[in-house]
């Protein structure tokens, strides 16, 4: 399972620090919680890997902005994450376009569909679900739409019935969308 989680810097208050909506590994960190070793055996941590969307707009040839500099994973691990995995997880936050990568599964659908070709590919809108046309949505297997970026939505992405241990690709149908 490769998860990319679009990762907003936001300040609560004026003299809070910045800390991200959603971290890079929060569902990761969630279904090990819930499914991992010490949960069960369900999930196991070296099936996960988690990236940000920046780490896939990276990844696709997306140059970084000048400024603050920018960890970013090496594109061949994605590349390497990618091609390794069945299930395919995108937690998105509203794209805007002055934060680095929060269009890259956009991008991805148009540039390199065939990255996603014979894996399950979810989504997760943790803020409003309106960032995708008719046309993205139809390359998705299951859309989410959760509205908020807190632990307890997080959770309930990493419960949902139609998880990869409870599903079968027979079962998937072209899409399904749920609003939460």
């Amino acid at each position: 399972i490769v998860v990319f989680t679009d990762v907003d810097p936001l300040r609560q208050c004026s003299s809070c620090e910045v800390e991200p909506a959603l971290t890079v590994t929060a569902l990761q960190d969630t279904i090990n919680a819930l499914y991992g070793t010490r949960a069960g055996g369900q999930a196991r941590s070296w099936d996960l890997s988690s990236y940000s969307m920046a780490d896939l707009a990276y990844f696709l040839g997306e140059r970084p902005p000048a400024g603050p500099q920018l960890t970013l994973a090496d594109p061949e691990d994605i590349e390497g994450a990618l091609d390794g995995a069945t299930w395919v997880i995108f937690n998105l936050l509203s794209a805007n376009e002055g934060r680095y990568g929060s269009d890259a599964l956009r991008l991805l659908l148009d540039r390199e569909p065939d990255q996603l070709q014979d894996k399950h590919v979810v989504a997760f809108a943790f803020d409003v679900p309106y960032e995708l046309d008719a046309t993205d949505l139809s390359k998705l297997d299951l859309f989410y739409a959760l509205y908020g970026p807190e632990p307890s939505f997080v959770n309930a992405a990493a419960r949902l019935d139609k998880y990869p241990n409870a599903i079968t690709a027979s079962a998937i149908a072209p899409l399904e969308m749920r609003y939460f």
